[in-house]
């Protein structure tokens, strides 16, 4: 290491630097990188000064995972983006996905295309989705959630048909949906009628 790699210009922006907790993976080397450029700090000066911002997860994965390895700046930001940035969208998509539920005007095909889209942003979409889950487990997991987030009238018939396949329950709960939506009244004609016989009346 040269004496210039030694010697920190302006210690006074390591102030201006936050920690990296595993939170703030993305925007911790974004004001890193751009106070480098101020401080005409070195790449491997980077790596010193992500050291002793480490805090909380990042610390814990530093430790478990880094320590004693000789990597670079751009290595060393990828481990951290890695582990960090795709672990926080995966909790995001899967967040999403776990509490979905059909809105009031949604039909039941669109509410399946819907979770269906969540379910591959959770498990196709991230590190997680790759490492292994079988497709068994993903299936069963949307067909849970997706009659989880049925409406309350659909849902219960769908418990009782208990569909093997998310595919299977789709189709049975479109055939329910139909099936109410042509037995329940419309209310709009209903009131119109209703306004009808009063005026007859008088």
């Amino acid at each position: 290491m040269t004496s210039h790699d030694e010697i920190l210009k302006k210690p006074s922006l390591l102030s201006t630097t936050p920690n990296l907790n595993g939170n703030n993976a993305g925007e911790f080397f974004r004001v890193l990188e751009e106070t480098a450029v101020l401080g005409q700090w070195s790449k491997p000066q980077l790596i010193a000064i992500g050291k002793l911002k480490l805090e909380g997860r990042a610390r814990c994965f530093y430790d478990a995972s880094l320590a004693g390895q000789d990597l670079d700046y751009k290595t060393w930001k990828e481990k951290f983006l890695k582990q960090f940035e795709d672990g926080q969208s995966f909790a995001a998509n899967f967040s999403r996905f776990s509490s979905a539920f059909q809105m009031e005007s949604e039909r039941v095909r669109d509410f399946a295309s819907r979770i269906e889209g969540l379910a591959h942003k959770s498990f196709n979409g991230s590190d997680v989705g790759a490492s292994g889950m079988s497709e068994e487990l993903r299936e069963k997991m949307l067909l849970s959630q997706f009659t989880a987030g049925l409406k309350p009238t659909v849902r219960a018939q769908i418990l009782i048909e208990n569909p093997g396949k998310f595919q299977e329950a789709v189709e049975v709960a479109d055939t329910i949906e139909k099936a109410q939506n042509m037995l329940t009244p419309n209310i709009n004609v209903v009131s119109s009628l209703t306004g009808s016989e009063t005026n007859f009346e008088k």
